[in-house]
């Protein structure tokens, strides 16, 4: 019973110090915050009184801590671990041989073995992977700007490991054009993206580092006043266009109609009052008086009086 509380208390802690991913073969990897501290297990083959407990923890080639007798023995301690690393106790008598490193640093980083020293030869128990690293939280801000565009920055000063940086829109469009500026610090590294926007919207910077499953991101809003301005007067040439066809059109058609019409008074002259009234006066024909002539010279025969005929 005792042995499974001390087990499910070792568990519980390495939750709560960072991502901890295990494998079949002994091997542990975690992930922890720069300035936390963090566990790293470790259990011993048999049971021992603590006074006779000895285990020995590497890190690289580095020795982090060795225990034995129921001290820490300083002598072969790296300075990179002096004072930070301790012997996590689970009581006076326990397999248990984890440590713990307080206010860990991105160089703890690496791989760290455990060894029983008790077993002959020593006895490697577990191995872990350890990755601290320096979270990449951007800030954002406006170089410059006018009613065109506005000139946008993004900034990370810290981060480890090297975070990659990309600005977005709102419809989730990559709107980078530069290339990030990139300042390495030993273990840390600064970087700056800049990019030159033009429309109005919601930008966003997102810094995502795989190794630590981490991404952040700062979002800021631009408004271009020239990009209205501009919408504004397309509309009101839209319009002046609209209006001018419709009175172009009318006139085009106007005109149209005053030329069918003066076609068909021309050639059908029916319906024309010029016309009409000559169409019915048949007593001014000039046929008419041709024929009142006949008649008379018809007459004019038959009373000859010199009576040839």
């Amino acid at each position: 019973m005792e042995m499974e509380l001390i087990l499910l208390l070792t568990i519980c802690l390495l939750m709560f110090s960072g991502k901890t991913f295990g494998n079949e073969t002994g091997h542990v990897k975690i992930i922890i915050k720069e300035d936390e501290d963090v566990i790293l297990p470790c259990s011993l083959k048999t049971i021992h009184e603590d006074d006779e407990t000895i285990f020995d923890w590497k890190k690289d080639g580095k020795d982090v801590l060795l225990y034995e007798s129921g001290t820490v023995n300083p002598s072969t301690q790296h300075d990179q671990f002096r004072g930070r690393v301790s012997h996590f106790r689970n009581g006076a008598k326990s397999e248990n041989a984890s440590i713990k490193i307080i206010k860990t640093k991105v160089t703890d980083s690496g791989h760290y073995t455990c060894f029983d020293i008790i077993q002959s030869p020593p006895e490697k128990r577990n191995q872990v992977v350890l990755t601290v690293g320096a979270v990449a939280k951007p800030s954002v801000s406006r170089l410059n700007e006018n009613d065109d565009w506005a000139l946008l920055r993004c900034e990370i000063t810290g981060a480890s490991p090297k975070p990659t940086v990309v600005w977005y829109d709102s419809d989730g469009n990559k709107v980078s054009d530069k290339e990030p500026q990139v300042i390495e610090q030993g273990d840390h590294y600064d970087v700056i993206l800049e990019t030159t926007v033009t429309k109005t919207d919601k930008y966003t910077c997102v810094a995502t580092q795989e190794g630590l499953h981490h991404q952040f991101n700062k979002t800021t809003s631009v408004y271009i006043a020239g990009e209205e301005n501009g919408a504004t007067n397309g509309n009101g040439w839209i319009t002046f266009a609209k209006y001018f066809g419709i009175v172009f059109g009318c006139f085009i058609g106007g005109s149209i109609l005053l030329v069918v019409w003066k076609y068909l008074q021309t050639f059908h002259p029916r319906g024309n009052p010029k016309y009409s009234a000559g169409q019915d006066d048949t007593t001014n024909s000039p046929s008419a008086p041709l024929q009142n002539g006949v008649q008379n010279n018809s007459s004019g025969l038959q009373n000859d009086p010199t009576g040839v005929i």
